[in-house]
């Protein structure tokens, strides 16, 4: 066990044990996977294992797959029986300015289709025509990138706590159509503004994490969108090279529920839902992280819904991320 070794003390323990979990397709803030390849480098360092030269940042390129079946409602019932498929690759990039700040820049790309037919997101029987938009539930894959994520974060010391401040801006790369459920998006732009505190657990080789972020939104017909994210996990560092995690994080939205919506699906009010509902919703999962070599490290993480409301219904959600850090 690493336990009790020099090489664990709290000063370095502290710089990685941050795990920002992932929470849906292009969740760009910086990513505890990042932060955690950071901490690996320095406890082998410490410990004389291969000490590797101080890396200035990072490239990432992540795939991750969804699946979900039928839309979960206000109350809690699923309805209907659509399902979608969503394949993503997400790039990004971090870098440090110096101890304390660093930059972050990510940008998603989405290949989705939604089956059963066209459903309810037809564009010929809207009241107000929206030439603009695209018909895309049609069975076939549609892609495209989504939202650049541009981003600054603050690291900090304080009582014994790694602080992270972080502000990520998303901004639409282009006017896509979000009327849909295969859509890649809701062409929204968006203002995140969060911290995380984190601690390792005594003298183990264990530790946690919690987080809150504030999500300013572009408001749609004037309805109020903003959304707070809550974030926790728990950590067990197995070697110098390899980690696991277990995450718990829920969002709570602003917004309209299914039940607010109503059935007309004719009016403006119905041609903007999927961007005014609340979408909430509690998400777990697990995740391990190796380091291979000095340069390169590779993340796999798996993520169930435990709980929704105005969102579909998850099955099931994997990522597998590849970093090198120069």
């Amino acid at each position: 066990m690493i336990s009790g070794e020099p090489g664990w003390g709290p000063r370095h323990c502290l710089r990685v044990i941050l795990i920002l979990a992932a929470c849906g397709p292009a969740d760009a803030q910086r990513t505890g996977n990042d932060i955690l390849i950071e901490g690996l480098e320095e406890v082998r360092s410490e410990e004389g294992d291969e000490a590797p030269a101080a890396h200035r940042g990072r490239v990432s390129l992540a795939y991750q797959f969804q699946d979900t079946e039928g839309l979960i409602s206000n109350d809690g019932s699923i309805l209907g029986s659509t399902t979608t498929d969503l394949h993503s690759l997400r790039l990004s990039v971090d870098y440090r300015l110096n101890d304390r700040w660093e930059l972050h820049a990510s940008l998603p790309f989405m290949r989705k289709r939604s089956s059963g037919g066209p459903g309810a997101h037809r564009l010929d029987v809207l009241v107000v025509p929206h030439p603009e938009a695209t018909f895309l539930d049609d069975g076939d894959y549609h892609s495209g990138w989504q939202d650049w994520a541009l981003g600054a974060s603050r690291h900090d010391v304080w009582r014994g706590f790694e602080v992270v401040s972080q502000a990520t801006l998303y901004l639409p790369t282009h006017d896509y159509s979000h009327f849909a459920n295969a859509a890649i998006g809701q062409n929204q732009k968006k203002l995140n503004l969060g911290v995380d505190l984190s601690r390792r657990i005594g003298f183990s080789n264990f530790y946690y994490s919690v987080g809150y972020s504030y999500e300013l939104v572009e408001r749609t017909l004037d309805i109020p969108l903003n959304k707070h994210h809550l974030r926790s996990s728990l950590g067990y560092f197995f070697s110098p090279r390899l980690a696991g995690r277990v995450f718990i994080n829920a969002r709570d939205s602003q917004g309209r529920g299914t039940d607010d919506i109503g059935s007309d699906r004719t009016s403006e009010l119905f041609y903007q839902h999927d961007r005014i509902s609340r979408h909430d919703y509690v998400i777990g999962g697990v995740a391990a992280t190796w380091q291979f070599s000095d340069l390169y490290a590779v993340t796999l993480t798996g993520v169930g819904l435990l709980r929704g409301r105005n969102v579909h219904n998850l099955r099931r959600a994997y990522e597998l991320q590849f970093t090198r850090s120069f």
